[in-house]
């Protein structure tokens, strides 16, 4: 849930090379290449993360809301405006929140154990 909440604004500072938003808190715990194995007393709890993207859309609007169609030089698959991020960004979300209902049902099932080993 981390990675959901940092790669879209990692994206959108990676187009637009500001960084209106400080993440240097998630960093070290979602950003690219970690894993859970990096995580310590000091990430994130799930309520926190819960809140962070349940507050998403609120702070990406007051933060990019006149700017969505403003032209930046093209990155990754040609995306050149936060709207093409935003539109870029939502299905790869989906397919990570897919992962996490499906292993929050696996650990309601008891099920979980026998696959995380293989």
């Amino acid at each position: 849930m981390g990675h959901i909440y940092l790669d879209q604004f990692l994206w959108i500072q990676s187009l637009t090379r500001e960084v209106s938003i400080d993440l240097s808190a998630y960093h070290s715990f979602f950003g690219f290449g970690t894993t859970p194995t990096d995580f310590n007393e000091c990430t994130p709890s799930y309520e926190d993360l819960i809140r962070l993207l349940r507050d998403q859309p609120i702070v990406t609007e007051q933060h990019y809301g006149d700017i969505l169609n403003r032209e930046y030089q093209p990155i990754y698959m040609g995306m050149c405006t936060i709207e093409d991020v935003l539109i870029r960004t939502i299905f790869p979300e989906g397919i990570h929140m897919q992962t996490i209902n499906i292993i929050n049902r696996l650990i309601k099932e008891g099920s979980y154990d026998q696959y995380s080993k293989n």
